[in-house]
């Protein structure tokens, strides 16, 4: 019995660590989307920008 008790204990080692992985993988998952979502925000003023000075060009008759 003292060996199922050792491989229990280990086991819950093991499941103890990966439950830690878990949880520092969903908190780095949450930075990536808060940091993706700020540069989203960013972004589409640049776009609201860029399609103003294409419609500027166009409409002097440029392409």
């Amino acid at each position: 019995m003292a060996l199922i008790d050792e491989l229990k204990a280990r086991k819950s080692e093991l499941l103890t660590q990966t439950e830690a992985i878990d949880r520092e993988a969903a908190k780095v998952r949450e930075q990536y989307e808060e940091t993706l979502a700020d540069l989203r925000k960013k972004r589409i003023p640049l776009e609201e920008r860029i399609r103003t000075i294409d419609a500027l060009i166009k409409s002097e008759g440029g392409k």
